[in-house]
């Protein structure tokens, strides 16, 4: 199985590892770690430049952000199951794993 995201998935991620280490959740050095494991994970990245012009087609008509679309456009375009813990995010996908 081959792993493929947009390119903004670092700073998505990224950014919960902030978001829980200002709530108190995950110490600074624990932020650090995770994203030095993040940026190892085997995955195939496509730039969002490339997705930009379906992913706002897609946002449009399904009530999604551009962000969120990007995923959803990816995963269409290549014929993947997109996998994600956001419940409104998977409804919007016709693949898709919903992780809970």
């Amino acid at each position: 199985m081959r792993a493929i995201a947009p390119d903004l998935v670092f700073a998505e991620v990224g950014n919960a590892f902030l978001v829980e280490h200002r709530a108190g959740g995950m110490p600074a050095s624990e932020v650090a770690a995770s994203l030095e494991r993040l940026v190892r994970i085997p995955v195939a990245v496509v730039s969002t430049k490339e997705l930009v012009r379906d992913a706002a087609a897609i946002a449009s008509a399904r009530r999604l952000s551009l962000y969120d679309a990007c995923y959803v456009a990816l995963a269409e375009a290549n014929d993947a199951v997109l996998v994600t813990a956001d419940r409104k995010l998977a409804g919007a996908c016709a693949r898709s794993e919903l992780l809970i």
